[in-house]
């Protein structure tokens, strides 16, 4: 594209601008009740956005990039992955709470008509391959594009990989599909704990940072399972695919550092301990098995209890006290039960 440098300085205010949103989205969401799924989507569209907003501070690079992508598979799946990109900005910046309107409309706009309608990146027959091309440029995309896999040959390619590695590498694979089933565990069995401690306060970049490891362990693997070719012709799936994993990687480890461990921990090895908790707020509701809820927020705890199972919630009211009876170690405290003080 002949004047693909004017577009570098709206792509780097649109970084920015996505980084800006992250920066304050992430102590706002910290700050938020704990919840596998809330948190779950929470994580993946600050995620989707920080690694958009870095990209587009390196336009140099991406912007050929998506050209080169454009001419292999048209401009319809960008457009697609430009729409997913913009739905997480737009969940960042509401999250972060400090993004003014003006800001979030002007960089809506310039991304909206770089990457998406009209597509600026697009023109000049980005998405096609221009007549009086070169034949060895049309021979080198066709074969780019008889390398395209689906998610599934992936996925078989990658567990060929994997069956031929030892017993203790394919454990150490597998781990990371493990252990989000056991933070959904926690989550669908509304365990109730307070954690504290080391691992308490570092339960998220220590969940980043363990996402992280697996995901490139994994791509390690996949890495040495594909040629050249179709590392090439597959980089746009993979990258999606990783964004995704990371999203759901982190929520699961977080939840697992902040809740699954702490629990274990309390009961196998916890003392008994009573605490007092001051009720702040009472939320009424409804979840599968239970049609009226209540969302008691305290000082110390968020509790989701179903009220016909307790009466005395309805009377309940701000400053009213809690006294939470449940072991605890240094991780931290498993609520066992809870009674109104009166």
């Amino acid at each position: 594209m002949k004047y693909r440098y004017l577009l570098f300085p709206p792509a780097i205010l649109c970084g920015l601008f996505g980084l800006y949103a992250v920066a304050f989205a992430i102590p706002n969401a910290l700050a938020l009740r704990r919840a596998l799924m809330p948190d779950l989507v929470r994580g993946i569209a600050i995620a989707i956005t920080l690694m958009a907003g870095l990209a587009l501070l390196l336009p140099h690079r991406l912007i050929p990039w998506l050209l080169a992508r454009a001419r292999i598979s048209g401009a319809f799946p960008l457009r697609a992955m430009a729409v997913l990109i913009l739905l997480a900005t737009l969940g960042t910046a509401s999250l972060s709470g400090v993004v003014a309107d003006w800001a979030l409309l002007v960089s809506v706009g310039v991304f909206t008509l770089l990457f998406i309608f009209p597509g600026v990146i697009y023109w000049a027959g980005a998405a096609r391959q221009p007549k009086g091309a070169p034949v060895a440029e049309a021979e080198s995309s066709q074969a780019l594009n008889s390398q395209v896999l689906s998610s599934a040959e992936l996925g078989r390619i990658f567990g060929e990989a994997v069956r031929q590695y030892p017993l203790a590498l394919r454990l150490l694979v597998v781990l990371p599909t493990v252990l989000p089933l056991l933070a959904s565990f926690a989550f669908f069995n509304n365990w109730h704990v307070i954690p504290s401690g080391w691992l308490a306060d570092n339960a998220v970049p220590l969940g980043c940072a363990l996402g992280l490891a697996a995901i490139a362990l994994n791509a390690a693997i996949l890495f040495r399972s594909l040629s050249p070719m179709q590392w090439a012709a597959n980089r746009f799936t993979l990258m999606v695919m990783a964004v995704v994993a990371f999203g759901v990687l982190t929520s699961a480890y977080v939840s697992l550092l902040r809740t699954v461990i702490p629990t274990l921990a309390a009961d196998y090895a916890g003392l008994a301990q009573e605490r007092v908790a001051t009720v702040v707020g009472v939320e009424r509701g409804s979840r599968k098995g239970c049609r009226d809820t209540a969302d008691i927020t305290t000082d110390l705890i968020v509790l989701n209890l179903c009220v016909p199972d307790h009466p005395w919630i309805g009377e309940l009211r701000p400053d009213d006290r809690l006294l939470l009876r449940g072991k605890a170690t240094s991780l931290g405290f498993a609520l066992e039960s809870y009674a109104r003080i009166p």
